[in-house]
């Protein structure tokens, strides 16, 4: 299950994997912005702020929540290029919507100072 494969994966490898998703759908805002996680390093702002009552407590349990959430996330790590992310996603189209809100959310919300912009998602 893919809640148990995260939570023994380190916040900084979900991050990794997070980091790479594909363009997100606009969900988030700038007044969806919580600061209050961002303020160590990347692995702990991700921890905090998928936990209860984290900005992107939501858009990870929707994740997780999702009955592809595993396959995508499988499909997902085992890629090297942009064009094996696409087929991930054409594949497990809702479960990757899902993560590319979950991405947003990590790198726009809540720790665009400690983890970054990588892709100009914000």
């Amino acid at each position: 299950m893919i809640q148990r494969h995260i939570a023994s994966t380190s916040a900084a490898a979900l991050l990794v994997i997070v980091a790479c998703s594909p363009e997100t759908s606009g969900v988030f805002s700038e007044t969806d912005r919580d600061l209050s996680c961002d303020l160590t390093s990347c692995d702990a702002c991700t921890t905090c702020s998928t936990q209860a009552g984290g900005v992107c407590q939501g858009a990870y349990a929707a994740f997780v929540a999702h009955p592809d959430s595993e396959l995508y996330y499988t499909c997902f790590a085992g890629c090297a290029d942009a064009t094996c992310r696409e087929v991930c996603g054409a594949t497990y189209e809702q479960a990757g919507s899902l993560y590319s809100d979950l991405s947003e959310c990590l790198h726009c919300s809540a720790c665009p100072t400690t983890c970054g912009d990588p892709f100009g998602e914000c």
